[in-house]
């Protein structure tokens, strides 16, 4: 077991500390040239290689895995019709990746491994794009430590919220077009990801009146309203999960979700020590 955590970690470390060191040429924003786009998401991939591939070639490990196994194998060869008219229809964004998941792999190990690729990418370029403002060996570190390991679990979901978090650069930006697009992405994943529709009218509460006031200060940072509700929010979540679990389930279109889960059985406390070494550090910095 010890051995498991030490593999994991050290991915995890690589990852940061090549994220850390990347070439100024990439990092430069003023260039967009489609090359230098291109260049910068082989980089990426590079870089998280080592979580992408223990994500990928983990067979059997994960809560629903073999859920997900038997999902993946009955829409293998299924019509986008018979996809419809299941109880997912409306998700038509897993359809396409698991069609696209068999045509370039040729198995469902590599459908696991695309929905890895992308989960990993989008979380590992939405730290990355905060480069100037954190550190981002440090920040990806605890992107690892939240949402490495559930993303082994719930599939689906967590490509939705790497999606979604990817987006909230377009809230910063506020070009709420480009984030409505990305939160119906997200929603053909995962229907839950619905509820950040709300998200991107926080950013018009920001306390800042000075416009040219640090970047850092703006939207995430802790003097905005936004900020203080993301704060609250993450030293929180355990408990307002575990409150809202038994109300979301009587939800329909979410109903689904809880046919196979007891929502009571929930543990905040085991939640709450295990995202410790996030929590101690965020409060540490908190001003």
């Amino acid at each position: 077991m010890f051995g498991t955590y030490l593999l994991y970690i050290s991915s995890f470390l690589v990852t940061g500390i090549l994220l850390s060191r990347m070439p100024l040429g990439l990092r430069n924003s003023t260039n967009n040239s489609l090359s230098k786009k291109i260049r910068y998401i082989f980089y990426l991939v590079f870089a998280s290689f080592f979580p992408l591939f223990l994500s990928s070639v983990r067979y059997g490990i994960g809560i629903d895995y073999s859920t997900y196994k038997l999902i993946f194998e009955k829409f293998q060869h299924a019509s986008l019709g018979d996809y419809w008219a299941s109880s997912s229809g409306y998700e038509i964004g897993n359809y396409v990746l698991i069609k696209l998941g068999y045509r370039l792999f040729g198995n469902t190990e590599g459908v696991f491994a695309l929905y890895a690729i992308l989960t990993i990418v989008l979380l590992v370029a939405a730290v990355n794009y905060y480069k100037d403002r954190v550190s981002v060996g440090i920040s990806t570190l605890v992107m690892f430590f939240l949402f490495y390991t559930g993303s082994y679990n719930t599939v689906r979901q967590y490509l939705a919220i790497a999606i979604i978090i990817f987006s909230y650069r377009f809230i910063e930006r506020r070009e709420l077009l480009k984030y409505l697009l990305f939160v119906l992405l997200a929603t053909s994943i995962h229907s839950t990801a619905m509820i950040m529709l709300f998200a991107y009218f926080l950013n018009f509460f920001d306390s800042t009146e000075n416009d040219n006031e640090n970047e850092d200060k703006k939207m995430f940072g802790t003097s905005t309203f936004m900020g203080k509700v993301l704060v609250l929010i993450i030293i929180l979540s355990p408990v307002i999960i575990g409150g809202l679990l038994n109300y979301v389930s009587m939800i329909p279109i979410f109903s689904r979700y809880f046919s196979a889960y007891d929502a009571s059985s929930y543990d905040i406390t085991t939640s709450l020590i295990l995202k410790l070494p996030v929590y101690i550090p965020l409060l540490l910095a908190y001003r």
